[in-house]
């Protein structure tokens, strides 16, 4: 099973290959969004102008905040200033991870679901079998 063939959900959009995501709800700078992401694909480390907030659902990985790493799985919670870089990891012995993540913006700026797409787009990377990681991206 891949991250888009979630069994009855047909509101999970596909953002990059192991990486889908659903709108639960958005509106006045606030969005609500699943995200499932396989144990191969990795978030690298950036960073962006709103604040995150979010619990793992079920599975396990890495989170690093600021180039601190913390173990994150099942019913854990995070919050990740503005501005911090972070990344995920996820653990490959821990099947998918799903988080349920609240993204929040000031209204003037706030991003859209399909914006949160292409943000995701842009950091989501495969783990290469066995070899080194694809260089991080330049802060946003």
């Amino acid at each position: 099973m891949t991250a888009a063939d979630t069994p009855g959900e047909s509101a999970w959009i596909p953002v990059v290959d192991g990486v889908a995501m659903r709108s639960l709800v958005e509106g006045e700078g606030t969005a609500l969004i699943l995200y499932r992401i396989d144990p191969e694909v990795h978030l690298e480390p950036h960073s962006h102008a709103f604040p995150e907030y979010g619990t793992v659902v079920y599975g396990r990985g890495k989170l690093t905040v600021d180039g601190h790493p913390r173990t994150v799985q099942e019913s854990d919670s995070y919050y990740i200033p503005s501005n911090l870089r972070h990344g995920l990891e996820i653990d490959p012995k821990g099947g998918p991870m799903v988080i349920l993540h609240v993204a929040v913006s000031l209204p003037r700026s706030s991003p859209s679901f399909h914006q949160m797409i292409e943000r995701t787009r842009a950091v989501a990377k495969r783990t290469p079998p066995r070899t080194a990681r694809v260089t991080p991206p330049a802060t946003d």
